[in-house]
């Protein structure tokens, strides 16, 4: 019981940090996304 709630913490200590950084990712992604269609309507007006 013990080993098995052990590696149980281990895979969720092992998924979150993926998660978040996939978060992080889409939040940058998304940024650039907008700060280049800000660029583009700008310099076409």
């Amino acid at each position: 019981m013990n080993k098995v709630s052990r590696d149980l913490h281990i895979a969720i200590h092992g998924i979150i940090p993926d998660f978040y950084k996939l978060i992080i990712f889409i939040n940058i992604l998304t940024c650039i996304l907008i700060l280049l269609y800000l660029i583009y309507t700008a310099i076409k007006i």
